[in-house]
């Protein structure tokens, strides 16, 4: 029997080269339907639409925790955190089935999809951090460094 959840320290399990494969792929179609030209005009509605993206999420697991009786860190923060990414590949794949990719609100949706992706991710690097003990302005922007 193969133990799917054994990792090593030689090299990352095949599942998880594939799941960066298809989340790399996923992100460099979403740049490529990207329009630049309609970025400067979409941009403060796309963040603000990823900020309650990624905030909603959060607030709405803190809640629901909270409710019922579980601790409200790790717990309710982890639930959030899991909640709040959007999958760019399907709005992408919806806005082109209907042709609303092009229009003002396609690129809207799209950039605002991209967007709280990239908000959840630093989400999820806080709570790593927090989880490991310590958190930092460093801690925060390493794995950003890393990417780049």
């Amino acid at each position: 029997m193969i133990n799917l959840l054994q990792e090593t320290d030689d090299s990352p399990h095949w599942f998880r080269l594939a799941g960066i494969a298809g989340v790399t792929l996923m992100i460099f179609e979403s740049g490529m339907h990207m329009r630049f030209d309609k970025l400067g005009s979409v941009g403060s509605r796309a963040c603000l639409i990823a900020l309650i993206g990624t905030l909603l999420p959060l607030l709405g697991a803190l809640l629901f925790a909270f409710c019922f009786g579980w601790d409200i860190y790790p717990d309710g923060v982890a639930l959030g955190c899991a909640l709040g990414p959007t999958s760019v590949g399907i709005a992408l794949k919806l806005l082109m089935e209907t042709k609303q990719l092009g229009t003002f609100y396609g690129q809207v949706i799209s950039a605002a999809a991209f967007v709280d992706d990239v908000f959840s991710i630093f989400a999820l690097i806080v709570l790593i951090n927090l989880a490991r003990g310590s958190i930092s302005a460093w801690a925060i922007a390493l794995p950003v460094l890393e990417c780049c």
